[in-house]
C-alpha cells in the first residue's frame, strides 16, 4: 500500500514538469542565434578598379536587378540533385540582389567599352541571378550563376546567356566561402559585360561619346 501511494505520488510532479517544458516551448525557448556575412569586400576587390580611357563607349541601360525566389537574407546550399536547403544560422548583410546591382552599377562605371545610360538607351541589359551559395557534390563549392539579356530599343534579343563559376571551398568554412562567392560574382560580372561590348563590336555597333 505504502508504495503504490509513493509511486502515484510522483505522478504530480512528472505531469507538471512536462507541461512546464511544453509551455517554454510555445513560448520560446533558446533559438539559433544568426551570424551575418558580407561579401563586399571580396567583390570590391575582385573588381577592376582601373577608370576606363575610351571616350566613346555603347551606352547601357540597366534594368532592375532580378533574383530566384529563394535567393534572400539566409544563405542557401544545393546539392547535385537539385534540393535546396537554408543555413538557419547563417545570413546575408546585403542580400544578394542587393550586392549584384551595385557591382554591376560599379563595373559599368569602370569598364573599358561600355557604360550606363540614364534611360531610353539602344541597348537594354537585363541581368537574373540564379545561383549564389554552397554548392554540395563530391566536395563543398562556392557556386555563383547569372543569366543575362540584351535587347535593342525595339526589344529584339541580341545576347542571351548563362554565366556561372564554382571553386572548392573548405567544408563548414563560411569564411572561405563568402570569400569566393563576392570574388566569382565580380569576375561573372565582368566577363558579362566584356561579353556585351564583344557582341556589339561584332555586329558594327556604332559607339558614343560619353566620358
Amino acid at each position: 500500500m505504502s508504495n503504490g501511494l509513493s509511486t502515484m505520488g510522483r505522478y504530480p510532479i512528472t505531469v507538471a514538469a512536462l507541461a512546464c517544458a511544453v509551455l517554454a516551448s510555445c513560448l520560446g525557448g533558446p533559438g539559433i542565434e544568426p551570424r551575418y556575412f558580407s561579401a563586399t569586400a571580396a567583390f570590391d576587390a575582385n573588381l577592376e578598379a582601373a577608370q576606363p580611357d575610351a571616350d566613346e563607349v555603347y551606352l547601357i541601360e540597366l534594368q532592375p536587378v532580378r533574383v530566384v525566389g529563394h535567393l534572400r537574407e539566409r544563405m542557401v546550399w544545393r546539392d547535385g540533385a537539385g534540393e535546396v536547403g537554408f543555413r538557419e544560422d547563417r545570413r546575408w548583410s546585403e542580400d544578394p540582389a542587393g550586392l549584384l546591382a551595385r557591382g554591376l552599377e560599379a563595373a559599368l562605371a569602370a569598364a573599358p567599352g561600355v557604360g550606363a545610360a540614364p534611360a531610353a538607351a539602344e541597348w537594354s541589359l537585363s541581368v537574373t541571378l540564379e545561383q549564389f551559395g554552397e554548392l554540395r557534390a563530391t566536395d563543398t563549392r562556392a557556386e555563383v550563376g547569372l543569366r543575362a539579356t540584351l535587347v535593342d530599343r525595339r526589344g529584339r534579343v541580341v545576347l542571351q546567356r548563362q554565366f556561372s563559376a564554382s571553386e572548392p571551398v573548405a567544408d563548414d568554412d563560411p569564411g572561405a566561402l563568402v570569400r569566393a562567392l563576392g570574388a566569382e560574382l565580380a569576375d561573372q560580372v565582368q566577363l558579362l559585360l566584356a561579353a556585351v561590348e564583344d557582341e556589339l563590336a561584332a555586329r558594327g555597333v556604332a559607339r558614343t561619346a560619353f566620358r
